[in-house]
Formats: structure tokens, C-alpha cells, sequence
């Protein structure tokens, strides 16, 4: 990353705490700091780890590759979350290590969906599996758990984290799989994570129309 200024401590730690990479970059008397890999501004991204994932449950294996898996291990779930899935519906050598990988890092999120996606994709061939993950493999297998495994796998389901990070998926695929009711609305799982509001420069805010009106704001009118 190139750092052609010096930011501060202060500065660099905050970036730094992104977890992003960035940079500082002057351009003439200018200075710009760029982070990269912004979640809310990676529409191609997320279009590209569906495909990925669609591929995947419809039975093709061509596009799970080292470098698929290297991904899904840290990037964010926006990103990650439709390549874990994706990984979790092939048994192998990548689903197993994969696991373990995240069991060593305490990635406890990660691992759960991709858990969660191995057994409704019936992929758990010598997985442990506590009681709950026992009834989600019946309801998998379009089987009828006992009451009591029923009610806790609607209490696992409901208590899942609607709004962000990995739970997303996770109540995604319960909700769709195993038929499971939610602690709400889940939405789009696929809408695009973009900025509330995306500034747009105009020609017209290219000329001296922003200061003849006395600084007031351009409605576009």
C-alpha cells in the first residue's frame, strides 16, 4: 500500500482498526486517503459470490478453488457469507478443512453457516452433530423431529440476528431449508449493500451556478 504522507498515529489507528487496506496518496498540493474494499460499495462482489454459490447448490463444483476458500475465510459476510454456503453443500477435503480452519480461529459465525449449509445439503457424512443439529439434519431429510427437537431448533432459529453479519445466512437457509420461523423479516438476502446516499457531481455543478445563488444548496431543478 502506498503511503506518500504521513497521517499521524492517531489517524493510522483509527484506519487501521477498519481492517481494510488503505492508502495516502498525494496528487499536487492534494491528499487523498483511499480504503479499499469498502463493504457498502461492492455490488460486483456480491453478484460474483452468488453466482458462485448458485453454481454450487445446482451441482457444479468447477469454481470452488483455493483461492474461493481463502476468500470466504475473511472476507465480509456479504462477501463471505454465499461462498461459505457455497463450500458447506460439497463434501471433501475443502469442506473439511475449511472447518477446521475456522474452529482453530474461533471464527464460531463462519463455522455455523457453514454447518448449518452442509446439512441441508445432506453433506455431513462423519460431522458430529449435537441434538440440534441432529433434528435440523431430519428436517433436512423431510423427516419429523420429536417435539422437544422441534422446539429447540424454532428457539435456535428465532434467536438468530436478522439485520447483519453471518446469522443473516444462517437464518436464511433455516427459514428456507428446514422451514423454521424467524424473529422477523428477513428481506432480499441478495439486495445490494449500498450507501444510503451516493454524491453525484453534475456538469452544471461544474459552472458558476453555485455562486451566483449565494452558496444555496443546487436542488437539480
Amino acid at each position: 500500500m502506498c503511503r506518500e504522507f504521513d497521517l499521524g498515529p492517531d489517524h493510522a489507528r483509527v484506519l487501521d482498526a477498519l481492517g481494510r487496506p488503505w492508502e495516502a496518496i498525494k496528487s499536487g498540493p492534494a491528499r487523498y486517503v483511499l480504503v479499499h474494499d469498502h463493504p457498502s460499495q461492492r455490488p460486483r462482489a456480491q453478484a460474483a459470490a452468488w453466482a458462485m454459490c448458485d453454481r454450487a447448490t445446482h451441482g457444479l463444483s468447477d469454481m470452488l478453488t483455493p483461492d474461493m476458500a481463502r476468500i470466504a475465510k475473511w472476507k465480509e459476510p456479504i462477501i463471505a457469507g454465499p461462498l461459505l454456503i457455497a463450500i458447506g453443500v460439497w463434501a471433501g477435503a475443502m469442506l473439511e478443512d475449511l472447518l477446521r480452519h475456522l474452529r482453530a480461529s474461533n471464527h464460531n459465525d463462519r463455522e455455523l453457516l457453514v454447518r448449518t449449509a452442509a446439512i441441508a445439503a445432506q453433506t455431513v457424512t462423519g460431522m458430529s452433530l449435537d441434538s440440534r443439529k441432529q433434528a435440523l439434519e431430519s428436517l433436512a431429510r423431510g423427516e419429523k423431529p420429536s417435539p422437544e427437537d422441534r422446539a429447540a431448533a424454532e428457539a435456535w432459529s428465532k434467536s438468530l440476528a436478522l439485520d447483519c453479519g453471518f446469522d443473516r445466512f444462517t437464518a436464511w437457509i433455516a427459514e428456507l431449508i428446514f422451514k423454521l420461523p424467524l424473529n422477523g423479516d428477513l428481506g432480499d438476502i441478495r439486495a445490494y449493500e449500498l450507501p444510503e446516499r451516493i454524491g453525484v457531481m453534475t456538469t452544471r455543478a461544474m459552472t458558476p451556478f453555485r455562486e451566483e445563488d449565494g452558496g444555496q444548496l443546487d436542488d437539480g431543478t
